[in-house]
This record gives structure tokens, sequence and C-alpha cells, in this order.
């Protein structure tokens, strides 16, 4: 093929033309770099939408981070961000350009000037976004916020501390797991609202305490309105995310939760037991003197509640009567048939411990058993799978750090979250007081993330003689609460029945949209829901459904229905004006 000579001029000025353009890329990219890596802030000129997020650097807490040696931790930390969403640097006085469905990051800052805290509350006053964390200035945030800064935990060589989520939250942890953090820096204590995210020490039941051994506020994520606009403000520095390795999924799942809820404005979340957002249960191991069974009955009746009884029917099929008598007042449930260990069992040892045990005790108590508490709360996936086999609805085990109830199938794996009899007991040298002070807390604790609080009794322990009067004090505690006490199978129906309702929430100029579909081959009554926002009324698509405003809190309403059709979908419309 001959090229002639105008081809090839052609192609040599396209060349050059190239060339001249790739370079003056080059030197456009290398500018860039030039400004990300000194951190000179940028003002972006298009609007990035949900696809990016600003962040607005102080040029004077650039140089303080430079001074204390921190500048390439603050750029990993930017990496980390940058990892997840696109981000601009933007100059404070190009605020008011954001489109304020798009969040302003103030993230590890240690300086703010009074134009920039002016120009800051201006923005977020006039409906912008913002999230900010760590030590930010205290005036600032507690104007911003209402927080009140009440001192600081110091870490200690070796301590860990946990962030552990309220069920009921906008912020959202995978499966509700506690997650690890460790920190090098003292965290700042604050209280005035209420977290979504709450500190813990070395268990999801134990909150932080001074060196006086006081108990203090305990939160790290918090949200809320400022005028026109909304915060989002966490008490941990940026490199919190990214230093426990093993848990980055579910740390980069939070950072984003968070966007999201700053991005959205509007969430919804289903109550967690149908139609009470926290609940206790309370149970019996009946392992040695189980003649004991009767007084624990007896103080459950006494008290008008619901428990339930773990039975090892080995023992069980030797006082009949007694188990009869119980099932009056108790759910009765299976621990196994000799409370031996199950985990290395055969499968016709398994078949006698679960499904025949199954059967003895249903014949012993006249009621379908379809909840099981393992020796030790110990199971594998073959001993769940036998339990499925077996038609068990429920397991009771060790809590490994999960907060919320899980499914595996068909099977609802309730965590223990609470102290053992047991070791209540011996922690606390069989000191009553001690004791019921302790389940108080424990109680308040875990029930204020919205977690059910167990709490594990035995025959042979709280059971026993006078160590009942504990047992009787605490729930006497309990009934000032509202909070239900229910057996662990109306909690399994309850959480059951919330699993197969769908909501999903979307936004018109005037309302907010909940699509509401239930799932389930029955009626659902009192439903309830919270949506964060700022809503106003309710309304329905169905003639028939009543749906109420039960609660209103600073930045939500809790809503509730009082009856749904089994397999109903609707809509309801929850104004903003």
């Amino acid at each position: 093929m001959v090229i002639s000579k105008e081809i090839k001029d052609d192609i040599k000025e396209f060349s050059i033309v190239m060339s001249f353009t790739i370079s003056l890329l080059a030197l456009a990219l290398m500018f860039v770099f030039f400004i990300v890596r000194n951190y000179v802030d940028v003002n972006s000129m298009f609007n990035v939408g949900k696809n990016s997020i600003y962040i607005y650097l102080p040029k004077e807490n650039f140089k303080r981070i430079q001074e204390i040696g921190l500048e390439k931790s603050y750029q990993d930390n930017l990496n980390y961000i940058k990892s997840i969403k696109k981000y601009n640097f933007i100059e404070i006085d190009n605020l008011k350009n954001i489109n304020p469905n798009t969040p302003l990051l103030l993230i590890d800052n240690f300086v703010l000037s009074e134009n920039e805290k002016y120009n800051l509350k201006e923005y977020i006053k006039n409906g912008g976004s913002i999230i900010f964390n760590f030590n930010v200035d205290k005036k600032f945030l507690k104007e911003i916020t209402g927080l009140k800064n009440t001192g600081y935990i110091k870490r200690e060589k070796g301590n860990i501390f946990y962030l552990v989520q309220k069920l009921l939250s906008p912020i959202q942890i995978p499966q509700a797991k506690r997650l690890d953090i460790v920190l090098y820096d003292s965290i700042p204590i604050f209280s005035g609202k209420t977290p979504f995210l709450e500190w813990s020490n070395w268990a999801i039941n134990d909150g932080i305490y001074d060196k006086e051994n006081n108990f203090l506020d305990n939160g790290a994520v918090w949200a809320g309105k400022y005028y026109k606009g909304n915060w989002l403000y966490f008490s941990f520095p940026l490199y919190a995310f990214s230093s426990v390795k093993t848990q980055q999924k579910e740390y980069k799942s939070l950072f984003i939760s968070m966007l999201d809820y700053a991005y959205n404005r509007y969430s919804v979340v289903k109550y967690p037991y149908l139609d009470s957002d926290k609940m206790i249960f309370i149970s019996e191991d009946t392992e040695f003197r189980f003649e004991n069974l009767k007084s624990f009955s007896e103080v459950i009746k006494s008290f008008d509640i619901n428990a339930t009884a773990f039975c090892v029917g080995k023992l069980a099929e030797k006082h009949p009567k007694l188990v009869k008598e119980a099932a009056k007042y108790l759910e009765i449930a299976s621990h196994s048939y000799s409370h031996t260990d199950l985990l290395n069992a055969s499968s016709d040892k398994l078949d006698v411990e679960v499904r025949l045990n199954k059967i003895l005790l249903q014949n012993l108590s006249h009621q379908k058993v379809i909840g099981f508490r393992p020796p030790r709360e110990q199971t594998n996936k073959k001993l769940r799978e036998a339990l499925k086999e077996a038609g068990f609805k429920y397991v009771l085990e060790k809590n490994l750090g999960q907060l919320k109830p899980k499914f595996d199938e068909n099977l609802m794996i309730l965590p223990r979250i609470g102290t053992d009899d047991y070791a209540y007991l011996i922690q606390l040298d069989w000191n009553k007081k001690k004791i019921i002070n302790r389940i108080v807390f424990e109680m308040n604790f875990i029930t204020n993330l919205n977690a059910i609080y167990t709490l594990s009794t035995h025959t042979h322990l709280f059971s026993y003689k006078s160590n009942i009067e504990i047992l009787k004090s605490a729930l006497k505690e309990f009934n000032k609460t509202d909070i239900p006490m229910l057996s662990g199978g109306e909690i399994y129906q309850k959480i059951d029945k919330v699993k197969n309702i769908e909501l999903k929430i979307s936004k018109t100029e005037v309302n907010i949209l909940v699509n509401i579909k239930n799932n389930n081959p029955e009626n659902i009554k009192n439903f309830t829901f919270r949506v964060y926002g700022d809503i106003k009324k309710v309304s329905s698509d169905f003639v028939n459904i009543k749906a109420n405003i039960i609660k209103k809190g600073d930045n939500f309403v809790d809503i509730q229905i009082e009856n749904i059709s089994k397999f109903a979908e609707f809509n309801l419309f929850l104004g903003l004006q």
C-alpha cells in the first residue's frame, strides 16, 4: 500500500498536535497532583452529585498537622476516604456553591478561625450537610450539635474499646456487630443527645468508666439538625476506620452508612421486636437440683410475666408432674437430653439429644417445643442442621459480639447478651446488693442499645434457697420500666414477623413515601417503625389502614400501624409540611 505525501503530512501534523495536547494534559495532571499533595483547597467547578463529597481543610489546621508530624498520617486518611468516595477540596468562601445534598467533611480538625466557624455555621443553617469529628473546636461543636463535653477517657496500654450500634439507628453496622477499635488518642466524652453508636469496654454489656469507677456518657456517633441543615459527628479520629485490619469491611460499610445518611436525610428503621424497641428475656437452665424449677415458675407466676425453662430431658423425665405444672406459667424448651458435649457427638447421639429430647419434653409439657440452649452455649454447623431438621425455631448461643438475632435459614440464633448468674455470683462475691445493682445496670445498658437483655438463671444458683430473692429483686426493678418480658418463643415470633415485612422509602417534593409489604401469611398488629426526618403528618393510600405517630424525637417520628392484612402491600405518605 502506497501512502501519498499529503496523507503523510497530515499524519505528521496530527502527531505534533497530539503530542502537544498530551503534554498539556500531563502538566495539568501534575498541577492537580501538586495541589492535592500540598493540601491546597480547590473549588470544584462542577456539580459532583452523589458520586462525590467535599472536604474542607483549614490552612491553619494543615500547618498544625505538619508541626506535629502527622502529614503522612493525614494523607493516609484521605486515601482511605478516596478508596470509598471521590472527593473535592473546597475553599471556605465557596461553601455557598455546594449542592446541599452533597456532604461536606471536616475531618480531624485542630484549628478553626472565627471566619471559618461563621461560614460553616451559615452553610449548615441554610440547608447544608456536614460530617465532622474528633478534635473540632468544642464551642463550635456545642453550638451546632448541643453536645456538652464532659471529659476524656485516656487509653491505657493494651486497652481496646468497642463501638456498639443501637438497633434503632440510621447508621448501620453490618449484622449489628460490635466493632473492635484501637485508639492512640484520648476519647472525648459527651452528653446531651441520644447517640447512634456507643462506646463499650470489654463486652457489649460493659460501658466506659473513669478512674474513680464512675459510669460515663458513652456516645460515639450522633446526628441531628441545625436550622435547615444536617450534621453528623463522630468522636474518634479517622485512622480508627483503618486500625483494625480484620474489620475493614465493617468499617467501610459504617463510613458509607454515614455518607448515605448525610446524602438522603431521611431513613426508615423497623422496630426490632414488631411493636417494641426493647426486650427482656429471662430463662432458667434445669441442669441440677431440678426440683427448684418450682421456685422459678412460682416467681414468674407471681410477677405475671413470661419466661422460658431450658430443660435437661434426663432430669425432666424424673419429675413429670413438676414439668407439667411449670408449663402452665413457662415456655418449656430444650437443654439437650443429658447435658453433654454436642460439638463432637455422632449423628445417633445428636438424634437422642436433639430430636428425641424434643419429643420427650413435648409429651411432658403438652407444649410445642421450639427453643434450644446447647450445653456451654456452643454450636457448630452439624448441630444447627440437627436443630433445623428436628423443627426447632431458635437457639440461644454464647454472644461473640453479635448484637442482633440472626437467621440460619429458618433457625433464629439468639445471642445471650447479659451476664450468666454463675458469673454474677462468683465475680461479685455472692453480694446480693452488688449483684442486683449489676443486673439493673446491664439491663439498662443493653436495652438502651435496643438489644435483648438476657438474664440466664439456673436451678442450682439463682433458684436455690435464699438466692431466689435476688431474682425477685431484679424483677421488681424490671417492673419499674415498660420493657416487655417475654419467653424465647414469643421473641422468635415477633422477630420472624418483622423479618417478613419489607419497607422502602422514597421522597417527593412534599412527602416521604414509605412502601410497606407484608410477606407474612397472617395479619400483623401494631407494626412499628421509625422515620428519621422532619415528619409532620401521616396518611395512606388504603382507606382501612390506621397509622399513628406514637412518638416524636428531635429528628425522628415513630409510626405504628394498627393492623396489616396478610400479604398486603400499600403506601404511607409522610407529610413534610
